[in-house]
């Protein structure tokens, strides 16, 4: 079982994705910061950055595949989808619609936000993950995740409420979240291919001790 468990992490962490999601949460928590308080190329990152996010979430769900559950599932699924709505949809198609949708039936209009369900993603995932003792860690990280997240936007000036230094210390906190979400997924790549890297060194003296031994008998023979 072990083993078979091993080879499972190591297919998961030796694809390009599962590489790729380490530092681009890191870059996701970065660029998240310049395009909500630096006001450069807002354009570009307000596509860039959800998509950085979905990375993140990509190779968070790799490195907790079958231990969150429906629950997680059910969070990674809605995390995907407002990330891609946050991301290319938001720019390609009108949410004007939506947003009067929401308006007119006496919603909270606020509920039409995509960075909203990111975070409400991010809490359905922790509370599933840190049932499990493998991705606990990960869950209570994912947690703070979108604890901050909703009090970053719940402060913010279309949020529930307005606070502005709050808004800031809540946004760096998501911000600095992300980053280390990145770096851990990323550590946790480098011992996966460490270990993997080890089993084929094993297996290559062990070929190499049994051809000597081979060797050796044939020649006393």
């Amino acid at each position: 079982m072990a083993g078979h468990e091993d080879k499972r992490e190591n297919r998961v962490y030796s694809s390009t994705l599962a590489k790729c999601s380490g530092p681009g949460a890191i870059l996701a928590g970065v660029l998240f910061a310049v395009w909500g308080y630096f006001n450069i190329v807002q354009d570009v990152l307000a596509t860039v950055v959800p998509l950085l996010f979905l990375l993140g979430l990509a190779g968070l769900r790799a490195r907790c595949v079958g231990q969150a559950a429906w629950l997680g599932e059910a969070g990674f699924i809605l995390g995907f989808a407002a990330s891609v709505w946050g991301g290319p949809i938001r720019h390609f198609v009108d949410m004007t619609a939506l947003y009067k949708y929401f308006v007119r039936e006496g919603w909270p209009p606020w509920l039409s936000n995509w960075f909203v369900w990111l975070v409400i993603s991010l809490i359905v995932i922790g509370v599933a993950a840190t049932k499990t003792k493998a991705s606990r860690g990960y869950g209570m990280l994912s947690l703070m995740l979108g604890a901050f997240g909703w009090l970053f936007f719940s402060t913010n000036s279309r949020g529930v409420i307005e606070t502005h230094l709050g808004h800031v210390a809540f946004g760096a906190v998501f911000c600095l979240g992300w980053m280390a979400l990145g770096y851990a997924l990323w550590k946790d790549i480098g011992q996966s291919n460490a270990r993997s890297y080890l089993l084929n060194l094993q297996e290559q003296v062990r070929a190499v001790r049994s051809l000597v031994s081979s060797f050796v008998a044939s020649f006393r023979g």
